[in-house]
C-alpha cells in the first residue's frame, strides 16, 4: 500500500537530530509511485528473537502535490517539491532508534519538472533492548508508530504564494500559513510476538532446520510418508499442511511473513515443535 502525501494536514513541529544511517533503499520498489515501502499491509518485522532489531523503510519522494492555502482566502495551487525528509518518527519503544541514510532526500530535475528520488529510514534496537522489550511484554505487544514527513517546496503555480512559500519546508509554514504542514503518517506498528509457554517440543528424534529461518525448513525423523504436518500460527490460524516425504521432507515458508509457528504431527497432536522466520 502506498502513501500518497497531499500535505493539506497541519501537524505539529517535532525536532530530531538526523543521523545518517546504513541502510539502503529497496530498489524493488524504485519506479513505484511516491510512498513509502513496504506499505502497512505488509508493516514492519515482528520482534521475536532476543537478538538485535534491525528493520528498513524505503521513501519514494514526491515532487509536485495540490495544496490548498487559506491567506484569508482559499487558493488552490500545485506546489512543486524540491526536497523530502522525514522529522521525527514516534512511538518507538525504549532503547529503539531512528535514522535517515540522508538528511534529507534532493529531487533531481528542475522546477516544474522534478525527478523523484528513494531514500531510506532504519529503525534498530540493540540485543539488549530487545531483551528487555521481550521481558516486559510476555503476552506481546504493539507500538504504533508515527512518521513524520516534511518537504521543502520549491515554488508554485500561483505566483501570489510564491513570495510566502519558495523554498520553505512545509513544516515551518505550519504556524503562520494555514492549509501547510508536515504530513504525519500513520499505520506502521512494531509488534513484538508473545512468549510461547507450556509447549511440548517434539521429540529429539525430529529435526527440524535451520531454525530460526528465512525461507524454508526441512524436517527430519521416523515419521511415515503418511504422517501429516500442520503449520500454525501464534494463533491457532493454519497456515500451511502437508505431509512427510520419507526420512526428509523440506517445505517453504516464503509465503509467509516473519514471526513465530508452531509444527505439529498428526501422529503426536499434543507435541509441537516452535519455528521462527525471521
Amino acid at each position: 500500500m502506498k502513501h500518497n502525501f497531499s500535505f493539506l494536514i497541519i501537524s505539529a513541529l517535532f525536532a530530531t537530530q538526523i543521523l545518517k544511517a546504513q541502510c539502503v533503499p529497496d530498489a524493488a520498489y524504485s519506479g513505484a509511485s511516491a510512498g513509502i515501502y513496504p506499505g502497512i499491509t505488509i508493516n514492519l518485522p515482528a520482534v521475536s528473537v532476543p537478538e538485535a532489531y534491525s528493520a528498513s523503510l524505503t521513501v519514494n519522494t514526491e515532487t509536485d502535490t495540490a495544496i490548498s492555502v487559506n491567506i484569508g482566502f482559499p487558493i488552490n495551487a500545485v506546489a512543486y517539491i524540491s526536497a523530502m525528509r522525514i522529522n521525527a518518527v514516534n512511538g518507538l519503544p525504549a532503547g529503539f532508534s531512528w535514522a535517515p541514510n540522508q538528511v534529507e532526500w534532493n529531487n533531481g530535475g528542475a522546477a516544474p519538472s522534478f525527478t523523484p528520488v528513494q531514500g531510506c529510514i532504519s529503525i534498530t534496537g540493540d540485543a539488549s533492548a530487545v531483551q528487555t522489550l521481550l521481558q516486559n511484554n510476555p503476552s506481546g505487544a504493539s507500538f504504533p508508530l508515527e512518521l513524520i514527513l516534511d518537504a521543502r517546496i520549491h515554488s508554485t503555480s500561483n505566483a501570489l504564494l510564491n513570495s510566502a512559500l519558495s523554498n520553505t519546508w512545509l513544516s515551518d509554514l505550519a504556524a503562520t500559513v494555514p492549509g501547510t504542514g508536515a504530513q504525519t503518517i500513520t499505520g506502521y506498528v512494531l509488534t513484538v510476538e508473545p512468549n510461547i509457554t507450556g509447549i511440548h517440543e517434539a521429540e529429539t528424534s525430529v529435526s527440524v532446520y535451520p531454525n530460526p529461518t528465512e525461507a524454508y525448513i526441512s524436517i527430519e525423523g521416523p515419521y511415515s510418508e503418511s504422517t501429516s504436518f500442520i503449520l500454525s500460527d501464534i494463533s491457532g490460524r493454519t497456515c500451511l499442511t502437508g505431509s512427510l516425504n520419507g526420512s526428509s521432507t523440506p517445505v517453504s515458508l516464503e509465503a509467509l511473513p516473519p514471526g513465530i509457528y508452531l509444527l505439529q504431527f498428526d501422529e503426536r497432536p499434543d507435541w509441537n515443535q516452535k519455528i521462527i522466520k525471521r
